[in-house]
């Protein structure tokens, strides 16, 4: 799921989250190395088997191992934004107060014409 198709997201709440999300990486980061090089190692006995040859593995495994951690920054970010575009809008107090309003007021102007119609009235 996008979270761009269906929902505009804010660049402030973007970047909030993407720092909150890199942050909560950071320290894993070590770790995130470790278990993205741990992947590489059965693609490296292929190779070795195969008698391919292994220079070809130099780039996807600097690149894998160096960047993909920061993969769990993005899907950690994602996630984020997407629980954003399902959870309750923000609402400054002037708005929220003006929504309570009119609410009432709807609600007032039903049993008003609950009661008309119950007297017979209109």
């Amino acid at each position: 799921l996008d979270v761009r198709r269906g929902y505009d997201v804010p660049a402030k709440t973007f970047f909030a989250e993407l720092a909150r999300c890199a942050l909560l990486v950071a320290p894993l980061y070590p770790t995130l190395t470790i278990i993205c090089s741990l992947f590489f190692l059965p693609v490296i006995e292929v190779f070795e088997r195969a008698g391919w040859n292994l220079e070809l593995l130099n780039a996807p495994i600097f690149y894998g191992v160096f960047y993909g951690p920061f993969s769990t920054v993005y899907v950690l970010t994602k996630r984020a934004l997407r629980n954003l575009q399902h959870s309750l809008p923000e609402l400054d107090a002037p708005e929220h107060r003006r929504r309570v309003d009119a609410f009432l007021d709807y609600r007032r102007n039903m049993a008003d014409a609950a009661e008309r119609r119950r007297r017979g009235v209109g």
